[in-house]
């Protein structure tokens, strides 16, 4: 993960190993598990996801409503299930109602499969 990243803090040549002088060497598999395991802490804190900026196609994007609208939506289409079990809807309504949920579903899904392309902070 670190390859050509990281720098000799002395000389400032790229490391695992400070070749020719051998300033400093690391083990490159336990340094990036260090790296991965601070910035992966840094980016699950919500403060820090508030204020990266997610951006596509020029606009500023909530990611974290994005996951909220989703699982509303995921939540009425529970819900659309037990009124049909229960008998309080007939089966025309279940199946307009779930595909309708089901599209926003996928336009939510395709945004945030797009956003996830172009940034790691969209997850």
């Amino acid at each position: 993960m670190g390859s050509g990243i990281y720098r000799c803090g002395k000389c400032g040549r790229k490391m695992y190993v400070c070749k020719p002088t051998a300033h400093v060497g690391r083990l490159g598999e336990p340094l990036d598990e260090y790296v991965e395991t601070l910035v992966l802490g840094y980016l699950s804190d919500p403060e820090t996801r508030r204020r990266l900026t997610v951006m596509l196609d020029g606009n500023t994007v909530d990611v974290d409503g994005l996951h909220t609208q989703r699982a509303a939506m995921q939540a009425r289409l529970d819900d659309l299930a037990a009124m049909f079990a229960d008998g309080a809807i007939d089966a025309s309504q279940l199946r307009r109602g779930t595909s309708d949920l089901r599209t926003q579903l996928v336009g939510i899904d395709n945004t945030l499969g797009e956003l996830s392309r172009r940034s790691p902070v969209a997850y």
